[in-house]
């Protein structure tokens, strides 16, 4: 309905990318501050301590 109207209050919001991880089927939020990139890094790190 925002493409149509352009009114704020129809705009889509927390639309940020999810990790899956395909070995257990956790889902992990994400942001849109950063790029996918630092996310993806920063989850990866979080597997591996001590990285």
């Amino acid at each position: 309905m925002y493409r149509e109207t352009r009114e704020i209050r129809y705009a889509l919001v927390g639309n940020a990318p999810l990790i899956v991880n395909k070995h257990t089927g956790e889902l992990r939020p994400t942001g849109t501050a950063q790029p996918k990139g630092y996310y993806i890094d920063r989850y990866e790190r979080m597997l591996k301590p001590g990285l």
